[in-house]
């Protein structure tokens, strides 16, 4: 198994400035629905609905946190870079603005996302 390093990655969704991203994570699952019937021993399940979200870690942009309360509630897509080059990318909705100040750290905020559709 190759290993690579996170440097070089980025993402871009609107109202993103990619050049201050730090860390992103992408979750994604999919439901089991339990088919199990009286005569098993075993349980047995089906594939259901996928389901992903991800987050994204940033600087502060220094003109203040009103652009980035500005992408709180947007839908657009958003796509995943590693440094390989390789993307991931879906239509998401920003469903949360987590800002961090911190006495001895530059301001960070982080991103929530839910994923609308599947992923490419």
């Amino acid at each position: 198994m190759a290993a690579f390093h996170g440097k070089g990655g980025t993402i871009t969704f609107t109202g993103i400035d990619p050049a201050l991203v730090l860390s992103w994570t992408l979750d994604a699952t999919c439901d089991m629905a339990d088919g199990t019937d009286m005569a098993q021993a075993t349980k047995i399940y089906f594939a259901g609905l996928k389901n992903w979200t991800a987050s994204v870690e940033a600087l502060a942009d220094s003109g203040g946190l009103e652009g980035e309360l500005g992408v709180l509630g947007s839908s657009a897509t958003l796509t995943l870079q590693m440094v390989s080059g390789k993307t991931i990318a879906g239509t998401a909705i920003c469903t949360g603005f987590d800002p961090t100040v911190s006495i001895d750290g530059a301001v960070t905020v982080t991103y929530s996302f839910q994923g609308s559709g599947t992923l490419s």
